[in-house]
């Protein structure tokens, strides 16, 4: 199953145009960083949260090597949140994974580093990556 990273501000987002249950309910594994579960989704109730975690989503703690990488990276861009650095983190440790982030400095680190280690794309040989507002989307064809 494609596994989905998620930063914050996607899920607050879908939550305020009721579109996170229904976006949960897609067939793909989708994971958060424990700190951004807990320190970004402040509006969530216990209750709501509690329901994200049964409707599927997996809170995720970074081991030791992950929050050292986290940290090297917002060392070379300090423009990133520490839980951006997090979610990146934890997305480059999930080879082919999507990583679905709204925030563009994170968006572009991101496809650098696809583009360094030579991904042509990570959706197979009929679909690639194509971001649209800060989404990530699946498009035939269709070059990042």
């Amino acid at each position: 199953m494609r596994i989905v990273v998620s930063d914050s501000n996607c899920l607050i987002d879908l939550r305020k145009v009721s579109l996170l249950d229904t976006f949960l309910r897609l067939p793909y594994e989708f994971l958060i960083p424990n700190t951004l579960f807990e320190e970004e989704l402040l509006k969530f109730t216990a209750a709501q949260k509690e329901a994200l975690i049964h409707s599927g989503l997996k809170v995720m703690d970074l081991p030791g090597e992950r929050v050292l990488r986290a940290q090297e990276v917002l060392r070379k861009i300090p423009q990133l949140s520490v839980h951006d650095g997090f979610a990146f983190a934890l997305a480059e440790s999930h080879p082919g994974c999507i990583l679905l982030t709204g925030d563009s400095k994170l968006r572009t680190l991101a496809t650098k580093a696809v583009r360094k280690n030579n991904f042509s794309n990570s959706f197979g040989n009929d679909q690639e990556c194509l971001f649209f507002q800060g989404f990530c989307l699946l498009s035939p064809r269709h070059h990042c």
